[in-house]
């Protein structure tokens, strides 16, 4: 590209159009995003709209509260749920006796 020096009243109008450039970029992308968001909403499927991210209620509110309650009660299932599978099978499978308080340490290790 060819160096070229510019005059102060060719830079202005220089700056000018590059400001309604950016301004033209900026309402065609937002354009374009709103298209691209309408379009990502009908095509999805209800598994995706699912398991997509989700924002969290405001803080010691009702919505928060039963928000809390239902991901300790998940936690608390899966972690139950583990352990009843776990147990027996360190038991049957690896013919590992014992418990975390009284050892020995290959079962509280394989129990993890």
């Amino acid at each position: 590209l060819p160096i070229t020096t510019r005059s102060s009243t060719s830079s202005c109008n220089y700056s000018s159009q590059r400001t309604h450039h950016h301004a033209m970029l900026r309402r065609w992308n937002s354009n374009n995003a709103k298209d691209n968001a309408s379009k990502q909403q009908q095509s999805t499927t209800f598994l995706e709209r699912f398991l997509a991210p989700k924002t969290m209620p405001p803080r010691y509110t009702p919505k928060w509260y039963a928000e809390m309650m239902l991901i300790c009660t998940v936690f608390g299932i899966t972690g139950s749920t583990t352990m009843v599978v776990v147990r027996p099978a360190v038991t049957d499978v690896l013919k590992l006796e014992g418990n975390m308080r009284d050892g020995p340490w290959s079962y509280r290790i394989c129990s993890l």
